[in-house]
């Protein structure tokens, strides 16, 4: 049984999340479509979760390819997130002028027009509180940098591109640097598919490299389940991707690698701080690791 869990370690129950965030032989490696979507989160949400993630600073690693996805992305989540709260304003416009148009009174229509405008406003606050955090001054962006000051790769560290065959993710059709999507409209699908799993093999590899450099094992966090890092049946996660884990422990000579997603990670680094998120925090988290997409993640 110990030659067995040995030879495809991947394939056999890890220790809990909750005592590898505990443990001081684990680094934290936070994806950069994980840190650009705090971007678009309320103050309420974004602030503690910083602040959460600050508690775990001295294991934090950000390896230099994934920097520079970082500081690239901020500026199309800001754009997406204000597309999406001008969309709900015109929604809300239209609708109040959908309830003028009907044949019939209805009592409810002055209280739907009040609060209607009362949203609209809110959101427009919103709008110019996130146009703000492009700014290169910005609170959230100064946070950010401050933790993770002193904990950057360098360039020549991360793994050549050339080296795993994955040369499309730098071509004329990349990946964006938060959707994971290509930005050309026209591009095929299996072109599309081919871009996500280059990014995520140089991310294996780099995640590969950082293990061996730091002889410790690697918690790598991301956005949203994949079937690259994740094994999915009928849109439910039943944990990391063995395959991963067995090559990982291969090639780094016993250590381990973890994976999940940013909800996951968050509501993990809570048990583990012996602490509570809000419920606000819960939903708005467990929103942009999952969406409509995924039922659970049992990571």
């Amino acid at each position: 049984v110990r030659v067995m869990k040995g030879k495809f370690s991947g394939y056999y129950r890890q220790m809990d999340l909750s005592v590898v965030i505990n443990s001081n032989k684990v680094v934290i490696v936070l994806d950069s479509s994980v840190l650009c979507n705090l971007y678009g989160l309320h103050d309420d949400v974004w602030m503690p979760v910083i602040e959460m993630i600050g508690k775990k600073e001295n294991a934090l690693w950000m390896p230099y390819n994934l920097a520079c996805d970082y500081h690239r992305g901020i500026i199309p989540t800001l754009r997406k997130k204000i597309q999406e709260l001008i969309s709900l304003k015109n929604r809300l416009r239209q609708t109040t002028e959908m309830l003028k148009s009907l044949p019939f009174q209805i009592d409810e229509n002055n209280d739907f027009a009040n609060l209607s405008n009362q949203l609209s406003e809110k959101l427009t606050r919103e709008i110019a509180l996130i146009r703000q955090r492009g700014k290169k001054d910005s609170d959230i962006r100064e946070k950010l940098a401050k933790m993770y000051e002193s904990k950057v790769g360098c360039s020549n560290n991360d793994p050549d591109p050339q080296s795993y065959n994955v040369s499309s993710y730098k071509d004329a059709n990349r990946i964006d640097a938060i959707s994971g999507k290509n930005t050309t409209s026209s591009a095929s699908s299996t072109v599309d598919e081919q871009q996500v799993k280059s990014r995520n093999d140089i991310i294996l590899h780099t995640l590969i490299q950082l293990s061996k450099s730091k002889q410790k094992d690697v918690l790598y966090v991301y956005s949203e389940p994949s079937e690259y890092w994740s094994v999915l049946i009928d849109k439910t996660s039943f944990g990391p991707n063995p395959e991963h884990q067995t090559y990982f422990k291969k090639e780094t000579v016993g250590h381990d690698f973890y994976c999940c997603t940013f909800s996951s990670f968050m509501n993990k680094l809570a048990e583990s701080l012996d602490k509570n998120l809000p419920d606000n925090v819960k939903r708005s988290l467990k929103k942009l690791s999952y969406g409509a997409m995924i039922q659970n993640d049992e990571s």
